[in-house]
């Protein structure tokens, strides 16, 4: 289930992409994920934890591929994103 989960946010992430213009042009400034808003930031961070909890870190990579997708307007992932990939990225380049 954790995998069909990831997929749909790529899933989204990849067609926001593909039609960011067409899609800013009808109102949708931003990617599916908006986790800089509450309620999205608390949902990363459950995702994050689920997946340490469940021993399926191999999903991270997926899913900060997916966080990183969706910066808004290059806005990175706050410290405490960071220090939760941190401990399973400890090579991954500050941003």
């Amino acid at each position: 289930m954790l995998d069909d989960i990831i997929n749909i946010l790529e899933i989204s992430t990849q067609f926001w992409l593909q039609h960011e213009k067409e899609l800013r042009d009808i109102g949708y400034y931003c990617g599916p994920l908006k986790w800089n808003e509450v309620d999205e930031y608390l949902k990363v961070i459950q995702l994050i934890a689920i997946c340490y909890l469940l021993q399926r870190e191999d999903l991270l990579e997926r899913l900060l591929q997916v966080i990183l997708d969706n910066a808004a307007d290059g806005l990175e992932p706050d410290s405490t994103i960071e220090d939760f990939f941190y401990y399973r990225f400890k090579d991954r380049p500050d941003p």
